[in-house]
């Protein structure tokens, strides 16, 4: 979802030339955006398709200029396997000012952790964005 999120604000800033990418700590095995994941992003005019997880690897991190996560967890994940990029991983909430630590990962909840997810991730996402453009990042 976020990385919908995120597409979707590039798009209406007109900056569709950065390219955004969302891997995963733990190997699904390429599995599909689940149904709630779907759904909400619908409600919001935003269509996941056919989209498939995909593993973090090295040769990501090293092309990545940052590498946003969730949680904490992903935090040191990354640094047990890729402690020469640690400079570039950040918590997403590090650029929100309105909320702060891990955002929870909604799979196997209904659909109102979606909704809520989805919700936090669209307001730390705008807030971010705007920031990076306040400060001639974006």
């Amino acid at each position: 979802m976020a990385e919908a999120i995120l597409k979707r604000i590039l798009k209406e800033m007109g900056k569709e030339d950065i390219e955004v990418d969302s891997r995963g700590i733990v190997d699904l095995k390429g599995a599909p955006a689940t149904v709630n994941a779907k759904l909400v992003c619908r409600e919001h005019g935003i269509e996941l398709g056919k989209r498939h997880s995909k593993q973090i690897s090295r040769e990501a991190i090293k092309s990545a200029d940052i590498i946003l996560v969730m949680e904490q967890f992903h935090i040191d994940m990354l640094r047990t396997h890729y402690p020469e990029y640690m400079g570039k991983v950040h918590l997403l909430t590090d650029f929100c000012s309105s909320a702060e630590g891990d955002i929870d990962d909604p799979l196997g909840g209904g659909i109102s952790s979606y909704r809520r997810i989805f919700t936090l991730l669209e307001t730390c996402i705008n807030e971010m964005v705007k920031r990076w453009e306040e400060e001639s990042l974006l």
